[in-house]
């Protein structure tokens, strides 16, 4: 018969200060909201390079809401139109995967042209 002895173990010091999932996934959910921000930023942009400013954020709404156009095509082109005409377009290459309410990871992204 053999005798099996417990022994303390501890995690390697790299391990021990390790950030939490918690801590990574709001650091993902960082990321996202820049990345959405960055995007929202060029596409205003692009709007007032075309003559289109406005005061707040309501009165941005309500041109998205009644004078914009947003067309989705199945090679992941985006165009941003405004009464038909072509403001700005991009390929919409980033996603981001998830696993339950979980951020996992953000995948690629290109720029706005």
């Amino acid at each position: 018969m053999f005798e099996l002895k417990l022994i303390d173990m501890k995690l390697p010091s790299e391990l021990e200060n390790a950030p939490s999932y918690d801590h990574l996934h709001s650091v993902m959910n960082r990321c996202i909201q820049e990345t959405v921000k960055q995007r929202e930023d060029q596409i205003l942009k692009h709007l007032k390079e075309n003559g289109f400013e406005f005061e707040n954020r309501q009165e941005l709404e309500q041109f998205s809401k009644t004078r914009c156009t947003l067309e989705k095509h199945d090679n992941q082109l985006n165009v941003l139109k405004v009464d038909g005409i072509q403001i700005c377009t991009w390929w919409d290459t980033s996603r981001f995967e998830t696993d339950g309410d979980k951020f996992t990871a953000i995948i690629g992204e290109a720029p706005i042209t």
